[in-house]
């Protein structure tokens, strides 16, 4: 659920025991390192196409978190922080749907210190 709305899956987890047969262990989930990263100018997105998504999802996602994928950007942060998960943001200025250097020196530093941690 977000807000007044419920996410199923691919959005949410609201549907997650009737596909798996077993509910979401947040506790877990919490512990897990995640990394999103993405360029500012990125317009690449799955949304507007059929394999991706059904239109009802469609529309949920436009409508409650923006018309693209930078639009969505800070409404992901806020999702993840709310539940407590160990996620990091990097959003990269002036980029658009590509690797830079610099990304790749933060995937490396991320994995460096999730290995480190185990």
């Amino acid at each position: 659920m977000w807000g007044e709305k419920d996410l199923r899956y691919p959005i949410g987890i609201s549907d997650l025991s009737e596909l798996t047969g077993a509910e979401f262990d947040l506790e877990t989930f919490k512990a897990i390192p995640l990394l999103f990263f993405m360029g500012a100018q990125d317009t690449n997105d799955s949304v507007p196409y059929d394999d991706s998504y059904d239109e009802e999802d469609r529309q949920l996602i436009l409508e409650q978190f923006g018309e693209t994928p930078v639009a969505r950007w800070d409404n992901a942060q806020v999702i993840y922080a709310s539940v407590g998960a160990n996620a990091d943001f990097r959003l990269y200025a002036g980029i658009g749907h590509t690797i830079t250097l610099e990304g790749l020196a933060d995937i490396h530093e991320f994995c460096v210190r999730v290995l480190k941690d185990k």
